[in-house]
Parts: C-alpha cells; structure tokens; sequence
C-alpha cells in the first residue's frame, strides 16, 4: 500500500513509487477493478456513494462512503500507475469532500518548507510551470489535485503529465492517449508527505516576466473558483481563510526561454513570506 491525496491507497500497490510510504494515520481508500456492471447514466453524488463516468469514456466508478471503496470499471489495459493518475483523482476528491477536507485544481510546490498552490484555468502553463519548478530544484507537491486539511496540504503522486510541447523541453516518459489527451509522463523525486500552505500563485501570460500581489477583492474568486467539485466548500468560512492568505500574479511570456527567469522570480518572492532564506 501507499498514501496520496491524504488517502491510504490498498489495491494499487504496483503504482507505489508514484505515493508516499504508507501511512496508517491516513484514511483508507480501497481501489477494486470490475469486470461486470452497468455504467452510470448519469453522475450521482450524496453523502453516502457516488457514481460516475471517467474522462474520454475510460470506464466508470462507483463509490461508497462506509467503507470508502472505489469499484472501477475500466474499458482499457490500464495499469496501477495510469489508474492512480489520472483515474483516480475525481475518487479521491469525493473522498475528501465527504471527510471535510477542501479540494481544489491545482499543483503545489515547496519553498523553505511551506507550500504555495499554483490555481489556473485549462491551458495557463501551470503544469509546465511547475515541471521548470522541479527542474531547477524545487519539490513539487502536486500536479492538478490538491488535498488541504485546513491549511495542510497533502501529496499527490509523484509525476507531471505533460502535453507534447512541454514534453520536448522536460522529457518523459510517453503513455499515449489516457483518458482524453496523450500524456508524457515526467516522473518527479518524492516530495515530503505534507505541508503547510503559504499561499497561492495564478501564473498568467504577458509581455515580460513579474511577480504581483493579487488586489485583496480579487482572492476569493481566484480560490473558490478553483474548487474541484460543483457543491464547493464544506466549510465557507475555513474557504475564505484559505482567500486571506498571499496570492501571487506570475507574469511571463508564452516562450520556453522566459521559463528559468519566471521560475527564478517566483522563488524570490515567495521567500519573501516566511521559512528562511
């Protein structure tokens, strides 16, 4: 077994050097795959179960909350490793949605022991952003689901998929269409298991490279929007303690040789915000 997401992980166990070491204070997630059984018409999702469709007609999951238990249905040789991303993580935001955990889209990397979520909409850069992040050094907690408990932000797995462009800059590992789009899978160093959240950053596109603080108005809107469920928060007021904190306006080029000088600005000024030089 393995953890990730905030989640003991049984049943994926050849995809466990994309998790953290097991860790029995987590809650447990029991992964089975099927064979059999109808495909969900429809979404569904109350309290207690959940049932859904994976991206580009993959397969389907049913979900129970008491034993929290995926049963996945995948209509594909898939294995552990593309099962865990991306195929699981729409199960593991359920699952931390019924445990009170906030879950947004998003990545997250670490500077001086703290983490900063990295927010963006489709076709921002964030992933490609945070592959220059692990390149020049730096952990990157995760790629497009982050899992916060308050304000501690667990780990996701432990690789980058990269769109093809990317993928010429950074290299991977090629995996073909998974889900709807190939994937080039960048597989990063284990980053600590958790962290404390810092703050947040919202790369966007421009002419030059700069680093901003984001006006105070604008802060809710940039976390809440990047909620990863439709039902939002569980905790509206733990949400808007989430807005308080810093957030970041990275500024840069569309041009892959802006990459090391955007990468190089955010560090200085999230150093800026506490844990040392």
């Amino acid at each position: 077994m393995g953890s990730v997401y905030g989640l003991r992980i049984q049943g994926l166990d050849a995809a466990a050097r994309l998790m953290q070491p097991d860790d029995d204070t987590l809650p447990l997630l029991e992964v089975r795959r099927e064979t059999t059984g109808e495909r969900p018409h429809v979404t569904e999702l109350d309290e207690w179960s959940a049932a859904f469709g994976l991206q580009g007609d993959s397969g389907w999951v049913r979900l129970s909350r008491e034993p929290l238990r995926a049963q996945l249905r995948l209509d594909g040789p898939y294995n552990d490793e593309q099962v865990l991303h991306p195929f699981l993580a729409m199960t593991a935001a359920i699952s931390n949605w019924w445990i009170g955990r906030h879950v947004l889209h998003a990545g997250a990397f670490v500077v001086d022991g703290g983490a900063w979520g990295v927010l963006g909409a489709k076709e921002a850069g964030k992933s490609s952003l945070l592959a220059q992040l692990a390149t020049d050094g730096r952990a990157v907690l995760c790629d497009d689901l982050l899992v916060l408990d308050g304000q501690l932000a667990h780990a996701g797995p432990s690789c980058i998929d990269l769109r093809p462009g990317a993928a010429d800059r950074f290299g991977g590992e090629p995996l073909g269409v998974v889900g709807v789009r190939e994937r080039i899978r960048l597989r990063l160093p284990r980053s600590d298991s958790r962290a404390v959240l810092r703050g947040w950053i919202v790369p966007t596109w421009g002419s030059t490279v700069g680093v901003t603080a984001q006006p105070v108005r604008d802060r809710l809107k940039s976390v809440l929007g990047n909620y990863a469920l439709y039902r939002g928060p569980r905790d509206p007021a733990a949400a808007i303690s989430l807005a308080s904190l810093p957030v970041l306006v990275l500024t840069r080029p569309k041009d892959w040789g802006a990459m090391s000088d955007a990468s190089a600005a955010l560090l200085r000024a999230t150093r800026g915000f506490g844990g040392g030089g």
